[in-house]
């Protein structure tokens, strides 16, 4: 027994050695010395005596180390549960700690991609919680890593995703009338089934494109649900009846423009966009009077003096010239050709032809 637990011992074998006297000097002492007559109950008094205080001495030593022992035990007990609590602990903080690694790459790279669409002041929030995130992954405790990790994901929420821009599905019928159904106009471009027609359909997504708002800036349409009808003529621009077309009037312009608006990168967005040209400059040459149609035609006003031809394959075409007086200066007729030409003569009053299709300058 070490010598720091045997002093504890002897002190308390001492005070019970001075208790067990003191109460044999008492209480005991004329019984004793009655019996103690000779020298031989003496010696074995004496060792009655001894007997008695090493039996009390040797319990109450067992009974101390018997308390050692237990305590020794509870000790070791102890310190195998601090280990384990602190081995739990560290486990836990290292596992904290990878997830928060791995959630502050994630938000540092969110926080960049959302810069061009979030709100200025969350995404403030975001990088300020990134802030306090990289500073307690090294320093913090579980539990602040783990809420520091919480506040970068709440302030991601509270950025959200990147908004989607508006989109319309479509649906389109073959050749026997059976419907399909597309998630956008240019499905239909790539369609094994060959189409004749097709329609706008549900909306998704959170907000207009700049294309959709030039579109609703421009009056081609009075609201935003009727997009559906101008995606539907970007599916079928290249089979619809606008691609038969050989010029256009002012409001099938506008139409057309508005879808090529929508989707420039339609596959008859050319062809379209030549016709639309021409019919354009076609209007224009009606205004100056360089290009017109049947009916009669004052010289000068709606129709400038010139050579002009039509083209095509007439049956049956009649023009003349008249003066002043109503009288007819020249006139032609053709009951069968390809091409027709005239001079109109600023001397001319009027210029009047049926049949003929549309004049032009050549």
């Amino acid at each position: 027994m070490p010598e720091s637990s045997l002093r504890p011992a002897l002190a308390f074998f001492a005070k019970q050695y001075g208790r067990a006297r003191r109460s044999l000097s008492t209480a005991a002492t004329p019984a004793i010395k009655r019996a103690l007559g000779t020298r031989r109950k003496k010696i074995i008094a004496i060792g009655l005596m001894g007997a008695i205080l090493v039996g009390g001495v040797g319990t109450a030593v067992g009974v101390f180390n018997a308390r050692e022992s237990a305590a020794a035990e509870v000790r070791a007990a102890d310190a195998v549960e601090a280990a384990k609590a602190e081995k739990v602990a560290a486990e836990e903080l290292d596992a904290e700690r990878m997830k928060s690694g791995e959630a502050l790459t994630a938000g540092a790279a969110f926080a960049v991609e959302a810069r061009d669409y979030a709100d200025a002041g969350d995404l403030k929030l975001l990088e300020d919680a990134l802030a306090v995130a990289r500073e307690l992954l090294s320093t913090g405790s579980a539990a602040e890593v783990y809420d520091s990790r919480l506040t970068v994901r709440l302030a991601v929420a509270r950025v959200g995703e990147r908004p989607v821009p508006y989109t319309w599905s479509v649906t389109c019928k073959d050749t026997e009338y059976v419907e399909i159904a597309f998630d956008t106009y240019s499905g239909a471009w790539t369609s094994p089934r060959t189409l004749r027609s097709c329609a706008g359909g549900s909306m998704a997504g959170d907000f207009l494109t700049d294309a959709q708002d030039a579109v609703l800036a421009s009056g081609a349409i009075q609201s935003q649900d009727k997009l559906a009808g101008l995606y539907g003529l970007c599916a079928d621009l290249g089979f619809s009846s606008y691609r038969s077309l050989t010029a256009f009037s002012e409001s099938q312009i506008t139409e057309l423009e508005a879808v090529l608006t929508l989707c420039p990168d339609q596959p008859a967005a050319g062809d379209l966009t030549a016709k639309i040209a021409a019919s354009r400059q076609a209007t224009a040459d009606e205004a100056a009077g360089i290009r017109f149609g049947a009916g009669i035609r004052r010289v000068g006003e709606s129709v400038q003096p010139g050579t002009y031809v039509s083209e095509g394959n007439f049956d049956s075409c009649y023009w003349e010239r008249t003066a002043a007086d109503g009288g007819i200066i020249d006139n032609f007729v053709t009951l069968g050709a390809l091409r027709v030409e005239v001079t109109i003569r600023a001397s001319d009053f009027s210029f009047n032809s049926t049949g003929c299709g549309t004049w032009h300058r050549p």
